[in-house]
């Protein structure tokens, strides 16, 4: 089960180097709504430089984001629900509306801080009838 604060955008995945000695193993982490802004931004006209800058590599697919939304790093340790409802989702709004472009998908952040005292306080509540 994961830590129901870790943001549900935030993935890692096994790659492997091939070197003289073999191959080495290292996670890449990713974040699901950096890769959806990269691939708007891609094709939306002035866009591409910014889409190119967000990422090491722009046109693989999936991009190889190396910041969210929100220009901060992508780390397990800062991907949170509260950051990217905060944080990541305003700045993905802002930056791809800068460029004329909408995205008519939700963007769920899962349960965040304040939302898990809400449910807690709604189950409590429920519990006392």
């Amino acid at each position: 089960m994961s830590d129901p604060r870790t943001c549900p955008h935030f993935q890692t995945r096994l790659d492997e180097t091939p070197h003289g000695l073999g191959r080495t193993l290292h996670s890449v982490r990713r974040c699901l709504l950096a890769e959806r802004m990269v691939r708007l931004l891609k094709v939306a006209p002035g866009a591409r430089t910014l889409a190119i800058s967000l990422s090491i590599d722009a046109g693989a697919e999936p991009p190889l984001c190396i910041l969210g939304p929100d220009l901060e790093p992508i780390d397990w340790t800062t991907c949170t629900a509260d950051r990217c409802e905060r944080s990541c989702t305003p700045s993905y709004q802002e930056v791809i509306g800068r460029f004329g472009l909408t995205d008519l998908a939700v963007v769920d952040c899962g349960p965040t801080a304040g939302s898990l005292h809400s449910a807690a306080a709604e189950v409590d509540c429920a519990s006392a009838d």
